[in-house]
């Protein structure tokens, strides 16, 4: 049961009973502060139970296909400058199984990072993509689900993929060797400003690629089936990172190219 400031609710049974209603119902109400904390604590999430425990569904990294979006985040970070560029790419890595959608990326590639910073990366489909090619990849995700999935890349990939199992501040300031590419994949809305600064701070010479699904926009903060956003995310946020950087190298809705020197 999740608590509410004005009444206990049930999130199952008002998805089961009244679907047409979710959206209205959590614009009304937003989320109880205890559960917006849990998204602070835990970054970010999948669904109830990855917040209570860390358990979420397996994902086959043989058999299993990438989604599109963490596909569009992997071109970009290998130097793709658009969604007009990629568009096509990405249909033709759908529907392949992750070690195939990895051999084919590595055919693409047109600026190759040496070491890339993947925040908020979850479950580890972009590190494991990324990796495969021979890219380094750093992966920052404080939540507790996040540990299986990336000891499991580990074992497969060595030292690859690293993880850090911290929030994005904690875990920057860990950092010996900065990234040359930073990407934020389905992640920005579920990081605290304040850490988002942090990295500001003392970034260096590198690429960063804020991405999510291009309609998507702009992202609302609460707004179902995200419950588990902790901030809104639109043109006004987009301004600030982009004046931050050296040049903006595409900005289409929730797509973000930056270049910082």
């Amino acid at each position: 049961m999740l608590p509410c400031k004005f009444m206990p609710i049930d999130i199952k049974e008002i998805i089961k009973r009244h679907p047409t209603l979710v959206s209205a119902y959590w614009r009304m109400y937003r989320l109880p502060n205890n559960l917006a904390a849990a998204a602070n604590k835990y970054g970010h999430g999948y669904d109830r139970t990855y917040y209570e425990d860390g358990k979420v569904d397996n994902v086959d990294y043989k058999t299993g296909a990438a989604h599109p979006i963490i596909l569009s985040a992997a071109l970009y970070g290998v130097g793709y400058d658009s969604h007009e560029e990629i568009s096509t790419l990405v249909e033709k890595m759908a529907g392949r199984t992750m070690p195939e959608q990895a051999e084919l990326l590595g055919t693409l590639i047109q600026c190759a990072p040496k070491h890339v910073m993947d925040i908020g990366g979850g479950r580890g489909e972009l590190a494991l993509l990324l990796g495969m090619c021979g890219i380094n990849v750093t992966m920052v995700d404080p939540s507790q689900g996040s540990r299986w999935f990336v000891r499991k890349l580990s074992e497969a990939h060595g030292r690859r993929i690293r993880h850090i199992n911290k929030p994005l501040g904690a875990a920057w300031r860990s950092l010996d060797d900065k990234p040359d590419c930073i990407i934020l994949c389905e992640s920005i809305e579920h990081i605290p400003a304040n850490e988002l600064d942090t990295m500001f701070d003392s970034i260096g010479s590198c690429r960063m690629v804020v991405v999510n699904h291009l309609d998507f926009w702009p992202i609302l903060r609460h707004s179902w089936p995200a419950w588990d956003h902790i901030r809104t995310i639109d043109d006004s946020v987009y301004d600030n990172l982009s004046s931050r950087a050296s040049r903006t190298v595409y900005r289409n809705k929730s797509h973000l190219i930056l270049e910082f020197n």
